[in-house]
């Protein structure tokens, strides 16, 4: 939590997020490179169990991008939680 800023001087200076915000970075980028990684096809099936069909396909997305910053665009965006 001392590194919820992202500012790596407040862990020095121990200052701490005790809110959910720092876990809801986390959430974010992991559900922005989810919608990277797979995509879906949802096509009825003609049945009425499962009524549709789904097709997952897998992307090649470079793992490292989860080491990067959520864009402005995106946290305006997607961060809800910053309303």
């Amino acid at each position: 939590m001392t590194w919820a800023t992202g500012n790596p001087l407040d862990a020095l200076m121990q200052k701490s997020d005790s809110t959910n915000e720092y876990d809801n970075f986390f959430v974010l980028l992991d559900a922005l490179y989810a919608s990277k990684k797979f995509s879906y096809k949802i096509a009825p099936s003609g049945k009425t169990y499962p009524a549709v069909q789904l097709e997952e396909t897998s992307h090649d997305v470079n793992a490292k991008s989860l080491g990067e910053s959520i864009t402005k665009e995106e946290l305006e965006k997607y961060g809800v939680w910053k309303k």
